[in-house]
């Protein structure tokens, strides 16, 4: 049952990741700068800042930052799928898996009207993949 459980985790973070790279890039975009918003507000009421110039400023960072954890998190939820895998085939495993779901979410993004695949984004996410492998074993001291 737990492994079950897992791997419908999993499944559901790959829906999720699906699901937001389906957004058109206006609804992309939109939602991220929503978002932006509702925190430059927030710190506009602590310390006077330019709202527009806190959003514009930090939009690109924060979306190449949902890139990492998207992946980051998605190598951990399949690693714990196949922690009864002997131990190396296990990291090398979920390492393709995260790498290919990458280049396949990209591809995806080529036929979504106001998107485009980059291998750029491909890249950031393998990022995102490689850092969780090195920190999540490091942790887990595995």
């Amino acid at each position: 049952m737990k492994k079950l459980l897992k791997a419908l985790v999993l499944l559901l973070w790959m829906i999720l990741i699906f699901a937001l790279s389906n957004q058109s890039g206006t609804s992309s975009q939109s939602l991220s700068d929503g978002i932006l918003m509702r925190i430059a507000l927030l710190i506009n009421r602590v310390r006077e800042i330019d709202v527009r110039a806190f959003v514009l400023g930090t939009s690109y960072f924060v979306r190449k930052s949902a890139h990492i954890f998207e992946y980051a998190v998605l190598y951990i939820l399949s690693y714990e799928c196949l922690r009864d895998y002997p131990l190396k085939r296990a990291r090398l495993i979920c390492l393709v898996f995260c790498i290919f779901y990458a280049f396949f979410d990209e591809f995806h993004q080529l036929f979504i009207d106001g998107r485009s695949g980059e291998l750029n984004d491909c890249l950031i996410d393998s990022l995102g993949t490689l850092l969780s492998f090195l920190f999540w074993h490091k942790i887990r001291k595995e």
